[in-house]
């Protein structure tokens, strides 16, 4: 499946994903940069980032300390499976996985939904008065900047 930038439904079930993948970080990183990035032209994408500078001075990092729900997954006992070999029987455990919720303490960035927000928005606004559309689509994949 291919994910256009604008496709948020896709990203956000992609970042549930990519949060939950907390063991593999670089794995991680790949996925995000792909995702955001692999379909974007370079002219979305230079709109974009001229965009995130602005939302950085509205809209700064505001670190607190927060408790936040995360998941993780747990092997339960359910019982015993005995196998009989003639006249020796032998038992073993049993595991499913169950998926447990916990509280973690984070620091949170308290502006970042804003800041995504408005980098959104700008970046839509700008393709749209540049390039008569929001995707900054100008019918090339080589096309340059006219200011």
């Amino acid at each position: 499946m291919v994910i256009g930038h604008r496709d948020t439904t896709s990203l956000r079930y992609t970042a549930i994903l990519v949060m939950n993948m907390r063991r593999l970080p670089i794995l991680k990183l790949i996925v995000v940069c792909l995702l955001i990035n692999g379909c974007a032209t370079r002219d979305w994408q230079v709109e974009r980032s001229a965009c995130e500078s602005r939302s950085y001075s509205m809209y700064p990092v505001n670190m607190v300390l927060a408790v936040v729900q995360r998941s993780r997954f747990v092997q339960v006992s359910d019982g015993i499976r005995c196998a009989n070999d003639g006249a020796i029987v032998q038992c073993s455990p049993t595991y499913r996985q169950e998926v447990q919720l916990y509280d973690s303490k984070e620091l949170v960035d308290t502006n970042a939904s804003a800041r995504k927000e408005f980098v959104d928005r700008c970046t839509r606004a700008e393709c749209l008065r540049i390039y008569g559309n929001e995707d900054c689509d100008t019918g090339s994949s080589t096309s340059g900047r006219s200011r």
